[in-house]
């Protein structure tokens, strides 16, 4: 965190004040993903969403705990190869589309 450091650097209260920015930074943003993704799979405003945004809170807490290099040593290159394979199922998709198409069409 460069940032907190050259804030520290000028005064320890901006540091203070610094931190405290940041870390309601990072509330807010994990607040709003959180609220999102169970949203897409649970109506908001009912009971079940409720609980299902505590419990979906949960996980991502007990998540946090793994520690953030392992976490990202596991969750990128997961991403990576889920990348990859959405690739090859758009591409087998579009290369599909293209020949119903060209069999409509007479082109054959």
């Amino acid at each position: 965190m460069p940032t907190l450091i050259l804030a520290s650097d000028i005064s320890p209260l901006v540091g203070i004040l610094m931190t405290i920015a940041l870390l309601a930074m990072i509330f807010n943003t994990a607040v709003g993903m959180l609220y999102s993704f169970t949203a897409r799979f649970v109506q908001p405003d009912t009971t079940r969403f409720k609980g299902a945004v505590v419990v979906v809170g949960l996980l991502s807490f007990g998540a946090s705990l793994v520690g953030f290099t392992d976490l990202v040593s596991t969750v990128y290159p997961l991403m990576g190869y889920l990348g990859f394979v959405l690739i090859g199922a758009v591409t087998v998709s579009w290369l599909r589309s293209k020949k119903k198409s060209s069999l409509v069409l007479g082109e054959e």
